[in-house]
Parts: structure tokens; C-alpha cells; sequence
């Protein structure tokens, strides 16, 4: 059965449609058929299996084109998959590292349960010398909010725990800073949280954490929890690894977690550990668990064949083409055993 995909985009200069124009190119390449129109030109989504919308920042906000199809279309693209993204940081910062979604447009994800967002850089002007993305790291870029080679598919979360929509999740929770934590953190930069926050016993495991990409750390015994609900207002983290194996990091992990949130454990238990349902009934979490089955392989193989890996050692930062070549100025554990 074929399956049909809209690209549709808001534009004022035309970047974000070379931008939605380039997705389409690469979605084509997995074997469905993808159109790309203007999002006001859009009357119905009766022809499509899904959708990716793409809109222009304009201080702040998404182009109007963009706002009006989702809101005109809100009720059929509840029962598709959609995706959106982004364009319009005209520094370098879309190549340097990645852009959480602005505020409106991470409402409509969380209303829509879209699978996934990415940021470009836009143009400065209409004559700014548009130049199409890089092929490869184009494919890498889509890949990132579709998943590699499954258009529809759910992509891979931190420490091998399989989740929709993990790119617009906030903040994640790391308890153990050993070598699987510390996989586990690298793992989780690729998915571009807004933030990371490790949580270990010992400082040179804080310090590593650090090296991996968390963006804060706790010691232990000083008051994590604290630190993850003054980040959150309160919320909490939307995910919480457990990459320790023992009852209290559990637990911890559990006190954490914002309603409706997601507790993954890695972490190799050898003891009990009490599940607190008396507090945990009314937040909706869900817990996953398991240990690494592999099914990520081939998307690393791709992202090392693209250079999105780093050489050991050294801290990954996701790589993002921009869309347009232009002028401008760059402008938080119980002792950790052996695991």
C-alpha cells in the first residue's frame, strides 16, 4: 500500500519551503510518496497517512501559516502521525547544537502527540544565497524526527527504551554516572532534550557526566531531587533513567518523575525494590525495563557513517545543517556499583 505524506510549510522568503522541499526529497528515498505544499493552500488531509508541518520563526512564534494549519487541521492530524520543524535562528546556533521547539509550537505537540521536532537556521533576507542541505546530513536530520528507514515508526529513547515522542521531552534524568549512565547520557543528547541532569556519588563520575553532555549534576547526598523540581517548577523530569541497579536510585528515579512522565530502568537489580503505588497511582507514569536487544544498531551504523558519532572520548554534539549560506555574526545516587 503506498503510503502518501503532506510536507507542509509557512514561509515569508521562501527558505522553509527549500527546507520542507529537501524532507520531501529525503522521505522519498525510504518509498513513500511525499507532497510539499503551503500550509494555507491545504483544505483537507483525507489523502495523507502523515504529516510533517514546518514553519518560519518570527520573534519568537511560528509563522502564521503554519499556526492556522494546525489549529484548521487539528482534528485530523490527531489521527495521523505528524512532525514538525523549524526555521529561522540566523546565527550559527542551528549548526552548533539543538534548538528546543519555542513555546507555541511545543503546545501543539503536546496536544497533537507529534513524534518529533527539529530546528534549521533560516535566511536573513530574501537574496541571502539559499543553498539546499547536505544530502547525507539531510537524511540524518529527518531521521531524527521520523526514525531511520521507519517513516512512521517510534524512535529509539534513552538507554534502549523505545518512546514516541522523546525529542519534545524537556528534561532527563540520569541516576548513575558509570558507564552505562554515562552511555546512557551521550544517548539522550542525540534526542535533544532542553536539559540533562546527572546524578552520582562520587565527583570524578559527576565530572565524566559533565564531559558526556549533562548540562547539571548532584551529588547524592546533596538534595537531587530538590535541584530536578527548582529546574522543572516544580513538574519534575519528564524521563528518569535508573542506570544503578539498587532499591533506592529506583525509587529515587520514581519520586522524580513529573505526572505522566517515564521512569526507564537500566539499571541491573539483585535485590527487591518496592513499587510505591501509593504515590504512583494518580501520576500516570510509565516504567519500562530491559536490557539492550540491539534494535538501535543500524541507526548508529548510520549516524557513524554520517559522522554524528564522536571518537571516544570525546562529547557528542548533534550535528544540524542549516538551510540557507548567509552572512551573520555567531553570535543530578546511592553508591554506584560495578555494572
Amino acid at each position: 500500500m503506498e503510503q502518501r505524506v503532506l510536507v507542509a510549510y509557512g514561509t515569508a522568503n521562501g527558505s522553509t519551503q527549500e527546507i520542507a522541499e529537501t524532507v520531501a526529497e529525503v522521505l522519498r528515498t525510504t518509498g513513500v510518496t511525499a507532497e510539499v505544499l503551503p500550509a494555507r493552500s491545504v483544505t483537507d488531509l483525507d489523502r495523507y497517512e502523515a504529516v510533517v508541518v514546518g514553519g518560519a520563526l518570527y520573534a519568537g512564534r511560528w509563522h502564521k501559516d503554519a499556526r492556522r494549519f494546525v489549529q484548521r487541521h487539528r482534528g485530523a492530524l490527531a489521527h495521523r502521525p505528524v512532525w514538525f520543524f523549524s526555521s529561522g535562528p540566523l546565527d550559527s546556533t542551528a549548526s552548533r547544537r539543538d534548538i528546543p521547539p519555542v513555546p507555541g509550537v511545543k503546545r501543539a505537540m503536546v496536544r497533537l502527540d507529534a513524534r518529533g521536532h527539529v530546528t534549521f537556521g533560516g535566511c536573513l533576507t530574501e537574496g541571502a544565497d539559499p543553498v539546499l542541505i547536505d544530502s547525507t546530513d539531510a537524511i540524518v536530520r529527518v531521521d531524527a524526527v521520523t526514525g531511520p528507514g521507519r517513516p512512521f515508526g517510534a524512535t529509539g529513547g534513552p538507554g534502549g527504551c523505545a518512546q514516541r515522542s522523546s525529542p519534545s521531552r524537556d528534561t532527563a534524568v540520569v541516576v548513575g554516572a558509570g558507564p552505562v549512565g554515562l552511555a546512557a547520557i551521550a544517548m539522550a543528547r542525540l534526542l535533544a532534550p532542553e536539559r540533562i541532569v546527572a546524578v552520582d556519588v562520587a565527583t570524578a563520575r559527576l565530572d565524566a557526566a559533565r564531559k558526556a553532555g549533562a548540562d547539571a549534576v548532584a551529588a547524592a547526598q546533596e538534595s537531587p531531587e530538590q535541584l530536578v523540581a527548582d529546574l522543572t517548577e516544580g513538574l519534575g523530569a519528564d524521563v528518569a533513567i535508573e542506570a544503578v541497579g539498587v532499591p533506592e536510585t529506583f525509587e529515587m528515579c520514581t519520586r522524580m518523575v513529573r505526572p505522566g512522565g517515564r521512569v526507564a530502568n537500566v539499571g541491573v537489580h539483585g535485590k527487591p525494590v518496592t513499587l510505591h503505588l501509593e504515590d504512583l497511582w494518580i501520576k500516570n507514569v510509565t516504567i519500562t525495563t530491559g536490557l539492550v536487544d540491539t534494535h538501535s544498531t543500524p541507526t548508529l551504523l548510520r549516524m557513524a557513517a554520517a559522522g554524528r558519532l564522536p571518537p571516544p572520548g570525546r562529547s557528542p554534539t548533534p550535528s544540524r545543517s542549516t538551510a540557507c549560506r548567509r552572512r551573520t555574526t555567531s553570535s543530578p545516587a546511592p553508591p554506584t556499583p560495578a555494572h
